[in-house]
């Protein structure tokens, strides 16, 4: 089974940072528009810092080289949200269900 990247813990629902990246770009464009470039360079900046890891995501049906977790994926995003809009994060915070701890932004 892979790992995330990120936390090295188990992905039991593999689903590729390009599903990811999409789900939640869609989300910052009806939100805020402004903020969608500023997204896709972090998303950017944070695969390069992911390990490696070999997954099937299970919504694109794709073989991927980046593995990382939801709740990872996502603290990152909430956590660069909030130094651009702290209302929108907490929006995306309640949006995307966000339950783990908040993931410092790097």
């Amino acid at each position: 089974m892979a790992c995330c990247g990120i936390c090295s813990k188990e992905l039991y629902t593999p689903v590729c940072p390009l599903c990811l990246t999409d789900k939640i770009e869609t989300w910052i464009e009806r939100k805020k528009f402004s903020l969608a470039k500023g997204y896709r360079e972090e998303v950017r900046k944070m695969l390069d810092k992911t390990r490696y890891g070999k997954i099937s995501c299970r919504v694109c049906r794709g073989e991927h080289e980046k593995a990382i977790c939801i709740g990872c994926f996502a603290g990152k995003i909430h956590g660069w949200l909030e130094t651009k809009d702290e209302k929108l994060a907490g929006e995306f915070a309640k949006t995307f269900a966000l339950k783990a701890p908040k993931l410092e932004y790097a």
